[in-house]
Formats: structure tokens, C-alpha cells, sequence
């Protein structure tokens, strides 16, 4: 904690969640998506599993990286 003349600042902690399924941190950070037991899914990826069709092999690799935040 730092100092000044009025005495200490306090810092305030800033939570920036990272997407389990592209691993990049959200502009809007924990407003940029969903949380999910151990993790966070960004809107975008939340909108690219949406439109996924079940044939493409995307939607499997998608599948067994939600199957296993929610264990």
C-alpha cells in the first residue's frame, strides 16, 4: 500500500477474467461474458458456439472445453 500526505491509498483489485475457450481477456472484462463453474466464456466465443453445427469438428473441441469447466 503506498503513501501519501493524507495517508495510505488503497488499491482497488481489478478483476480480469480470461476466456477458457480463446484465452484472451474481454474489453468489458467480467461484463464480456458468462462465468461457468471453474471458468469464464467472452461473448464472442459464446456467439461462435451458438452458430457451431454439431457435424464440424470446431463443435466437438468446443464440447470437451465446456464439458470440462462445468465438472
Amino acid at each position: 500500500m503506498e503513501e501519501n500526505s493524507a495517508g495510505p491509498i488503497k488499491s482497488r483489485a481489478k478483476l480480469f477474467p480470461r476466456c477458457s475457450i480463446c484465452g484472451l481477456i474481454p474489453e468489458r472484462g467480467i461484463r464480456g461474458g458468462i462465468r461457468l463453474k471453474k471458468g469464464f466464456i467472452c461473448h464472442a466465443c459464446e456467439k461462435d458456439i451458438v452458430s457451431l453445427t454439431a457435424d464440424t469438428c470446431l463443435y466437438e473441441e468446443r464440447k470437451e472445453k465446456i464439458k470440462a469447466l462445468i465438472k
